[in-house]
């Protein structure tokens, strides 16, 4: 069995995080802009565009900051590309870990034999808040309720985190193929194993939520408890998935590290977002 790698995955995605806002968004936003002006007038550029309109005016988007569909999308398709990198070493390193050494077959078997009727019912209904049906509701109520705030910066980082951890996490129950514990499942369920969609989506997207709840709070008392409401309502999530056995520990600790991923990006996005219209602003 490999050496976890973990930690070093997760620093070089840190690393790059960290890079791309101290060198470009808290330094170089200005001269950035100042740079694509004087090129976008220069000679050379004018002639460019007027041989190959559609290619210069596609190439001078791709890096132009002010526009989300411009730079911002540009280090968003990077950074997709760089954390499929990141999340397929994590993804495998967990597998190894549960799966090879029997922790997950152990855990499984633990909660099967312990299990509660009555507290299974109850924890069936708590496990359905990170379904398709109930996150495309909470989604449209809350796209409904930024759209009426005008608090489109939020809502197009809500969708960024709830996208891609889905995506993500169909993207690797495709490429893993793994069963469930259906011998011991509590509920039947029809999609491949690894990850758990619902403990990726409750860290990606209802993560993001609470940080935005979060953001909005100025009591630090109410801050501590929704923050603790936070972890239980995430962890619990992906406890609910080992505890009816629909899940092994492997798929929710897998679904845990691709979302915490795409829950820093979709932060990044809403810091990227707020601090361009404050920068605009200024200027």
């Amino acid at each position: 069995m490999r050496h976890i790698s973990l930690c070093k995955d997760t620093k070089v995605f840190f690393f790059y995080f960290h890079t791309m806002v101290r060198l470009f968004i808290k330094r170089g936003y200005s001269g950035w802009v100042a740079r694509l002006l004087s090129f976008t007038s220069s000679e050379r550029a004018l002639g460019w565009q007027k041989k190959h309109p559609k290619t210069f005016r596609f190439l001078v988007l791709r890096f132009d900051p002010q526009h989300f569909r411009g730079l911002p999308l540009t280090f968003l398709s990077m950074g997709i590309l760089l954390n499929a990198f990141i999340l397929s070493n994590m993804a495998e390193e967990l597998f190894e870990l549960s799966r090879l050494s029997n922790i997950d077959k152990a855990v499984a078997n633990y909660f099967f034999t312990h299990r509660n009727e009555q507290v299974a019912q109850g924890v069936y209904f708590f496990t359905q808040m990170a379904s398709f049906p109930m996150v495309a509701s909470v989604m449209l109520i809350f796209a409904g309720l930024m759209l009426w705030k005008k608090r489109y910066h939020s809502l197009i980082s809500s969708f960024a985190a709830l996208s891609a951890s889905i995506l993500t996490a169909f993207a690797g129950k495709w490429y893993y193929q793994l069963p469930r514990p259906v011998e011991l499942a509590w509920y039947e369920e029809f999609s491949f194993s690894f990850p758990s969609g619902h403990a990726t989506v409750a860290m990606a997207f209802y993560g993001f939520l609470f940080y935005l709840l979060l953001m909005y709070l100025t009591s630090a008392r109410i801050k501590y408890f929704i923050f603790c409401l936070a972890l239980l309502f995430i962890f619990g999530m992906g406890f609910s998935r080992i505890y009816l056995c629909v899940h092994y520990l492997s798929d929710v600790l897998g679904g845990f590290a691709i979302g915490f991923v795409w829950l820093v990006f979709s932060i990044a996005i809403l810091s990227w977002l707020d601090f361009r219209k404050e920068i605009s602003v200024k200027i």
